[in-house]
């Protein structure tokens, strides 16, 4: 692989990444300010708990194959061996379709445990039923999305599960609860937005793969996708489930009222980390090429320069939501979700160090660690797992979003550690150290300063001071605008 090339691809695909995850995120809080005003933070509660519920079923069922199939795909594609790729695709749907079946029964058998237990104040036992339906559905749709990922189709795999998902709910929300203001509606709502997001996504691999089940290579085994997946079938449910769990001990322990406050502030300081999210998608694919081709240096290079990318636009947007955290909540879901504001900041905090530290989780599966990827969420789940039955019954929400916090940066650091002795890179140096001494100083003090009333002009304010310490401390490096110079000129990888 050309020098750049692998970071001129991940800034391609990052772009429509951007694209479709603006579009999504516009379309999600379309979709949740519609829901919390129509029907309050109670009720808001209810449908966030009925698809924690559904999600945790859809994190078993994928069982770790999503992702290791996006990395064996990645490895095939650059070799176009198209029949291996074929057998990775039709193999793997054939082990998770039958168990998201399975946990689809079992939802529906517990389901009165989980409400008597968890959704307390459900008013009608039929919203929980689309939940249900969904598992299978959102199973199969995330697994075909990852399979789009392995071939580097950005494009496609943003379009099924950013926009035509979100848009569906959408549409069918404003067509229906406005009319007919029952809960059963939002249910629905995200089936369909679901069912939506899978036939697109096996449409366009089916499309790209040409994927029959009569023709396909026996070559590719199905125990090398299952040896490499199999410890990620917990460490990779429980790392990415940590909200659900959140919502989980705050069900059990409290009102659905503080669900909804602690979901919308779980889903606000995701924005701390929108540009991880961005880079991602192609970050593991390009990783797992570097890897297979030997190309360290170009591998510690590309993570090293992108974490400091990730510091430099996560920074900005942490700052605003440290500084504006309750004029952010009251003025999108209105004052009876103010109390949310503290939670939003506490989780603000690890989103940034998440999004500094984050790709560590991504390089450790390119490097085919999946048992240490698996250890460290097995650590910091343990630990965190511990410390909820003890802080949420006391501390309620506030409570769910330190431990939270806790659980993020405490992941990190022990993938940090597995990436550092594998391959010798960590994402900090000098200058990202000095900066973040200089705002842990300034941060208490700014708001003070900004005592203007204007919001639009403090936000401005704000703005020049954090871009004249990002300059002073040298974090954005000359070579790093050349880079983004040449790669516009060139345009060959803005496809």
């Amino acid at each position: 692989m050309n020098k750049n090339k692998g970071l001129a691809e991940i800034v391609g695909g990052s772009l429509w990444m951007f694209l479709g995850l603006v579009s999504g995120y516009i379309l999600e809080y379309a979709n949740k300010i519609i829901i919390a005003r129509v029907f309050g933070a109670s009720d808001y509660g209810v449908i966030c708990l009925a698809l924690t519920f559904a999600t945790i079923f859809v994190d078993f069922s994928l069982l770790g194959l999503h992702i290791g199939a996006t990395r064996y795909i990645a490895i095939y594609a650059t070799k176009e061996r198209k029949s291996e790729i074929k057998a990775i695709v039709i193999q793997g749907l054939k082990i998770i379709l039958p168990i998201s079946l399975l946990f689809s029964i079992v939802f529906f058998l517990g389901k009165g445990f989980i409400i008597s237990h968890f959704i307390k104040k459900l008013p009608d036992t039929s919203v929980i039923l689309p939940f249900i339906l969904l598992i299978p559905i959102a199973a199969m749709a995330e697994y075909f999305q990852s399979c789009l990922r392995g071939l580097k189709l950005a494009k496609y795999s943003i379009l099924s599960k950013e926009i035509i998902r979100k848009l569906i709910i959408l549409v069918t929300l404003v067509s229906t609860i406005f009319i007919w203001k029952s809960l059963i509606f939002v249910s629905l709502a995200y089936l369909l937005g679901f069912v939506g997001y899978m036939l697109s996504a096996v449409l366009w691999t089916r499309k790209n793969t040409s994927c029959s089940s009569k023709d396909y290579s026996e070559e590719f085994k199905v125990k090398d996708l299952i040896t490499f997946s199999l410890p990620l079938v917990f460490s990779f449910m429980l790392t990415q489930i940590s909200p659900q769990i959140s919502n989980v001990f705050l069900g059990y322990f409290r009102e659905p009222k503080e669900v909804a406050f602690l979901s919308i502030a779980l889903r606000l300081s995701s924005f701390v980390s929108f540009p991880l999210a961005i880079v991602l998608f192609m970050f593991l694919p390009i990783m797992s090429e570097y890897w297979s081709k030997n190309e360290c240096d170009e591998l510690k290079t590309t993570f090293k320069t992108i974490c400091r990318w990730l510091f430099f636009i996560s920074g900005f947007i942490f700052l605003i939501f440290i500084l504006y955290s309750k004029p952010i909540i009251v003025y999108t879901f209105g004052k009876e979700f103010e109390p949310a504001h503290k939670a939003l900041i506490i989780l603000s905090i690890g989103q940034f160090f998440n999004a500094i530290c984050g790709l560590n989780g991504a390089l450790l599966l390119a490097l085919g660690e999946s048992k240490k990827y698996f250890i460290r969420g097995l650590i910091s789940t343990i630990f965190t797992l511990a410390l909820y039955p003890m802080v949420v019954p006391k501390f309620g929400f506030l409570g769910a979003a330190y431990v939270n916090m806790i659980d993020i940066v405490l992941l990190n650091l022990i993938g940090l550690i597995f990436v550092y002795k594998r391959v010798g890179a960590h994402p900090f140096n000098l200058n990202i150290l000095f900066t973040l001494i200089i705002f842990s100083l300034v941060l208490p003090f700014l708001k003070n300063i900004l005592y203007l009333d204007n919001l639009v002009s403090q936000i401005f304010i704000a703005t020049m001071i954090y871009f004249i310490v990002i300059i002073i401390t040298g974090v954005f490096s000359k070579k790093d605008i050349s880079f983004f110079y040449d790669l516009l000129k060139k345009k060959s990888y803005l496809k």
